[in-house]
């Protein structure tokens, strides 16, 4: 598995958080969409703390989201 597209699901923050756990041990899939799953700020700030533990993934699609400038600077200071 390389791509996994879960968008609209819902997932929110905690499943984001769920997420990005998984991702610390990735070493296959490169590409993540998880657009319109109403996650926030702590959740990308989760994927922030993972994405320096994973070279792996290329592509990480959170369009859509409710993501404000705490969780954007998280994830352009992770990359």
């Amino acid at each position: 598995l390389s791509h996994l597209q879960l968008s609209g699901n819902r997932i929110g923050n905690e499943g984001a958080r769920a997420i990005a756990s998984a991702l610390e041990a990735n070493s296959c899939l490169t590409s993540l969409v998880l657009e319109g799953n109403s996650i926030s700020d702590r959740g990308v700030e989760a994927f922030a703390a993972s994405l320096a533990k994973n070279s792996k993934l290329q592509c990480l699609g959170l369009g859509s989201n409710k993501i404000g400038h705490t969780g954007a600077i998280a994830i352009s200071q992770a990359l």
